[in-house]
């Protein structure tokens, strides 16, 4: 994604009156820095997930999703 998507998902969001959060799913925490001006710009929250790379991802991948439903669900409770 480049920087000019990034903007354009705030800018609709926030048009259409949503708060904007940006998740980052990281497989290397070195990946980060490739995000670094996406993540710079206005977004409401910023989360980042570390999600290494593993020969057997199931479990990995179950975790993932229930620890960002919690996230999400907690996001919306605070509202």
């Amino acid at each position: 994604m480049v920087l000019g998507d990034c903007a354009t998902i705030i800018d609709l969001a926030h048009g259409a009156g949503f708060d904007t959060i940006a998740v980052c799913v990281l497989l290397d925490t070195a990946e980060i820095t490739s995000w670094s001006e996406c993540l710079s710009l206005p977004w409401d929250e910023r989360w980042t997930v570390s999600n290494d790379r593993n020969a057997h991802p199931d479990g990995q991948i179950d975790a993932l999703g229930h620890d960002l439903w919690t996230w999400i669900v907690v996001a919306i409770e605070r509202r």
